[in-house]
């Protein structure tokens, strides 16, 4: 996206003329004596400058070269992160995606705060145990925005157990 560089163009954006009705653009009709949509200034300058704010909005410097700059933009506004662990993505639909590991305890549940907390509500939680925790298993409970509570279990003896997990949240 860039903004036009013809000779014709000015430094400035001239002001735009007093708002009027809104309509639709047509092709006209000759036979009727209805003229064709005229693309005047203001429109273009209104829809030039809508863009180039979101390329901007992005970090991104306009490129006469590079069609893709819009998309970029889009995809760089719409998911923003921490892609750390633990860590959190949000995506251009408003899911919250975020994930991390913990050591659960083995005489409580355990709370486990997000890193950026749900806009609305947690959906769901996933938890597994892992490898260096042969055998065990992790349960959630108490889903909140701002997190959940994990346990870990021996599943031979019933009891408790520290167990190294895995967490992934879904949310909006």
């Amino acid at each position: 996206m860039f903004q036009t560089d013809q000779p014709s163009a000015v430094l400035t954006l001239p002001t735009p003329a007093a708002a009027g009705t809104q309509g639709y653009f047509t092709n006209g009709n000759p036979v009727s004596g209805v003229a064709p949509t005229i693309l005047d200034a203001d429109f273009m300058n209104m829809i030039m400058m809508e863009l180039i704010n979101v390329v901007t909005a992005a970090g991104l410097t306009p490129s006469k070269t590079n069609n893709s700059q819009l998309l970029a933009a889009i995809k760089a506004i719409g998911s923003t992160g921490q892609l750390t662990n633990p860590g959190f993505l949000r995506t251009p639909f408003g899911f919250v995606m975020q994930w991390g590991t913990i050591t659960t305890s083995a005489s409580a549940d355990l709370a486990v705060i997000y890193p950026t907390p749900m806009p609305n509500a947690t959906f769901s939680v996933f938890t597994s145990a892992q490898m260096t925790s042969a055998g065990a298993m992790t349960g959630w409970n108490s889903p909140t925005v701002n997190g959940f509570n994990i346990n870990g279990w021996n599943p031979n003896g019933g009891n408790r157990a520290a167990v190294l997990a895995s967490w992934l949240a879904i949310g909006k």
